[in-house]
């Protein structure tokens, strides 16, 4: 996530349930918050937010405070396939 002005720290959370994966990075930074940009071959940024969006099954923005953007993405999970 690459926002206007950056915070010193982001905050990754993952939560796993029985029929999806909910991701979420936090900042404390300014609510101004992140912005889709389309990112330019060979850049090493600006293609964040275009890859959440293509794999995510929803994805939306939260801000209060600083700017959270979470995404979900559903994973059916068989017990036999967990690890123990």
């Amino acid at each position: 996530m690459r926002c206007l002005t950056p915070s010193p720290t982001l905050t990754l959370t993952i939560e796993l349930g029985p029929d999806r994966v909910h991701v979420a990075v936090s900042d404390r930074g300014a609510d101004i918050g992140p912005i889709a940009k389309r990112g330019e071959a060979g850049a090493d940024g600006g293609f964040g937010l275009q890859l959440v969006d293509r794999m995510a099954d929803r994805w939306w923005i939260e801000r209060d405070p600083g700017t959270r953007v979470v995404c979900e993405f559903r994973a059916p999970l068989n017990r036999r396939h967990r690890r123990r």
